[in-house]
Formats: C-alpha cells, structure tokens, sequence
C-alpha cells in the first residue's frame, strides 16, 4: 500500500479495534502496528482530535485523517496515528505521529517531549 493512497477504511477498523480492547492504539498508516518501534508525535496541538467518552468508531478515524490529508503529518514516510483514552476526563484523543530511528532520540535530535514511546 502506498502513502498517497493509504487504505483509510482497514486503518480505521485496526484503530478502532485496538482503542476499545486496549484504550489506545499505535497503527501506521500502512496499518502495521507500530508499539515496539520509537514514535514521536508530530501533531501540532491544533491537530490533535479530542472526543468526549471512550468510543472510537472508524467512521470517526477517517473523518479526522480525511481533515488531515494534506497535512505534512500524513504525508511523511513512517506515518502513524494513534489514540489514546484519559478516563480521568473522560475523552479521547486522537493524533498523527511519526516512527523514528532511535539514534535521532538518543542524539537529541528529537525533542524528549515529542516521544510517546520508546520502543
């Protein structure tokens, strides 16, 4: 599957699968699982998608990539989108983030606060 025309409605069922069994989820845009790989998100705070509630439909999923689509996030080689339920407020949030290569982490070329996971 290519990046120009990623296939948006499997990506969706994988995403949401994965939120509801596990209140997040960590899916390339090639729909690979992406968990044990180092990732940073990239989405700029206006980018970031929140929902009221735990539900996550792919309805929902390609509704926010579809608003995104011409955004650099998307476009970029590794892409991924991942969601993530605060059960403290009660929402859901849902952005656009990047795997990267684990030396840019550890030569600081990547800023630690950008990085959800470690690998």
């Amino acid at each position: 599957m290519s990046l120009s025309k990623p296939d948006w409605k499997t990506l969706s069922h994988r995403v949401t699968e994965m939120h509801t069994q596990l209140g997040g989820s960590l899916v390339t845009l090639e729909g690979n699982n992406a968990a044990q790989q180092p990732l940073v998100n990239t989405s700029p705070q206006v980018q970031v998608q929140e929902l009221v509630g735990n539900t996550l439909t792919p309805k929902k999923v390609r509704k926010f990539l579809w608003a995104n689509r011409k955004s650099r996030q998307v476009r970029r080689p590794n892409a991924i989108v991942w969601s993530w339920y605060d059960s403290q407020e009660d929402k859901t949030f849902m952005g656009l983030g990047a795997v990267v290569e684990k030396k840019k982490i550890d030569r600081g070329l990547i800023s630690p606060e950008r990085v959800i996971s470690n690998g």
